[in-house]
């Protein structure tokens, strides 16, 4: 329900890879997962520190996907969501 800093990388990473519009889904994903993992401790479906730990791992990954989209020279606007 939640992944581990690896797993989440993985699937960034063959999304860059693969994908065409990447960085609308990209973003889109890290748009989206602090809410779910805060849904995931309300539901009682995950503990508050294993979700500390996510979303300071979230935050990691966040800035390499951020430090992507600039690099890359795609839309301002997705990398300042981020």
């Amino acid at each position: 329900m939640a992944p581990d800093a690896a797993t989440l990388q993985d699937f960034v990473d063959r999304m860059f890879d693969s994908d065409i519009h990447y960085e609308y889904r990209v973003t889109a994903l890290f748009l989206i997962l602090p809410e779910w993992l805060r849904y995931l401790v309300d539901q009682q479906l995950l503990d508050e520190t294993q979700c500390v730990k996510l979303e300071a791992d979230l935050r990691t990954l966040r800035a390499r996907v951020k430090k992507r989209l600039v690099d890359a020279d795609w839309d301002a606007a997705l990398a300042a969501m981020l």
